[in-house]
């Protein structure tokens, strides 16, 4: 009997140590595959993330990790521009969080995510999320928590167009996010001053902010279109002053550019006509170049209107060659024409 059990014996307890070697290989190889999906996340190896990561969630459906494997697939897919599949994945995860009755930093991160993809898309938030965000915020201990709800709150109530609900709640909120959703509500209410000192504060102090880009690209438009409305509104004192405050703060930029070219036609209107073609040169000196057909063309208009008619019509011939297709051209002919002859009345009157 005992020659029979030892072998069985030996059997079952082989079995248990290959069983055994298996569970530590394979718990050896969830724990690296991970490791590596974190690595290549971290150093924003996205398309690697996005594949592997797949392959991970596939392989280890029970893992420990998966909820934030999933996160990283996620993220990546949004930093790789596909929105709607981020945005579908997202609300699947949070969901899962959900049914689990589970919270932690991995929700916190997709619900954050998600509210950075419906701004980038203009959309409001699912209204499922926004009642967790109401509950959560209720029983919230943790500061961070309680700042990040009140910021994700703020911008649903934005885009509800309840601006005094979402400024109350980006007021209570101590995020770069409320900060800025402050600013964005401001300048839905016409508070353009206030939006203003916000994003100067902004760029002056935030400098390594993940959303300075982003500052820099609605400041510089919002500025410009201010500054625009304005001039379009004849309130040229104003204009000129928000005109010379995008050329000081966005150089080099294409707002720049139309900028000095309207600060040039505002000192026209003035008749400060040295300052006027000074904002005309530096328009066609700066980058990038899109203004520099009509700065060339005004140029020509004001040295005449100066009274210098030999430099307005060197100016439109200039002009005729430099652009001898633009839309201008016609006119500019028509200036070099008329200037040549008002110059030889001149010229035979002082005979």
């Amino acid at each position: 009997m005992k020659n029979v059990l030892i072998p069985i014996l030996i059997v079952v307890l082989l079995s248990v140590l290959v069983a055994g070697g298996v569970l530590l290989y394979l718990k050896w190889s969830e724990n690296n595959s991970y490791s590596l999906i974190k690595s290549r996340f971290d150093y924003g190896m996205y398309e690697d993330v996005i594949r592997d990561g797949t392959k991970f969630l596939a392989t280890y459906p029970k893992s420990q990790y998966y909820n934030e494997v999933e996160y990283f697939v996620t993220f990546s897919a949004y930093k790789l521009g596909k929105l709607e599949t981020a945005q579908n994945r997202l609300l699947a995860l949070i969901r899962k969080f959900f049914s689990e009755g589970k919270n932690d930093e991995v929700l916190t991160r997709s619900i954050e995510l998600l509210g950075d993809i419906l701004r980038e898309k203009g959309e409001a938030m699912n209204p499922e999320i926004e009642e967790y965000l109401k509950r959560t915020l209720t029983i919230a201990q943790d500061e961070s928590t309680r700042n990040n709800i009140l910021t994700q709150l703020g911008y649903i109530y934005y885009y509800r167009k309840d601006y005094n609900t979402a400024l109350i709640y980006f007021e209570r909120a101590n995020t770069e996010l409320a900060e800025l959703g402050k600013a964005r509500v401001f300048v839905e209410t016409g508070d353009y001053d206030k939006a203003f000192y916000i994003y100067d504060n902004f760029l002056q102090y935030r400098k390594g902010s993940k959303y300075y880009n982003s500052v820099i690209q609605a400041y510089s438009k919002q500025l410009y279109q201010y500054a625009f409305r304005q001039l379009q509104a004849k309130e040229y004192s104003i204009a000129a002053k928000y005109f010379a405050k995008v050329v000081n703060t966005f150089p080099n930029t294409m707002y720049e550019d139309a900028a000095l070219y309207w600060l040039g036609e505002i000192y026209a209107i003035y008749k400060k006509y040295d300052k006027a073609i000074e904002f005309f040169d530096k328009a066609m000196n700066n980058e990038p170049k899109n203004k520099d057909e009509d700065a060339l063309f005004k140029k020509g208009v004001v040295l005449y209107q100066a009274g210098k008619i030999v430099d307005a019509i060197a100016t439109f011939k200039k002009f005729l060659i430099e652009y001898p297709n633009s839309r201008l051209s016609g006119e500019a002919k028509k200036w070099v024409d008329v200037l040549t002859k008002e110059l030889q009345y001149v010229d035979e009157d002082s005979e």
